[in-house]
């Protein structure tokens, strides 16, 4: 198996998909990691599809929809030692709340 940083990089998988705005395709390249690593509930790459999941909702206007989901996907993912995304976090927070922010990508200091 791959490092989390070598799944989440692949040609065409969630960071190049979340980068370019793409969630919910992000959201099932995540989900496949996901599942190859062992579909663990406490496992970090579920708090992406969850992030993904709640990005796309905001996409399309289902904010309230995105809020639940992104509760569900910080609780995942601050105390993550694996990854890095307080100021993702940040900024899908004040998407799903109606505001107007551009998410910043994914770099590769993000993921160990």
């Amino acid at each position: 198996m791959s490092s989390l940083a070598e799944a989440l990089s692949r040609q065409d998988g969630f960071v190049d998909r979340f980068n370019r705005g793409l969630y919910f395709e992000a959201h099932e390249a995540a989900e496949e990691i996901w599942i190859e690593r062992g579909r663990k509930k406490t496992d970090p790459v579920r708090g992406l599809v969850q992030l993904a999941v709640a990005l796309a909702h905001a996409k399309r206007g289902n904010l309230s929809g995105a809020r639940r989901v992104l509760e569900r996907a910080t609780g995942l993912l601050k105390d993550s030692t694996e990854l890095r995304l307080d100021a993702i976090l940040k900024a899908a927070w004040l998407v799903v709340n109606g505001n107007e922010v551009t998410v910043p990508q994914l770099r590769p200091e993000n993921v160990s």
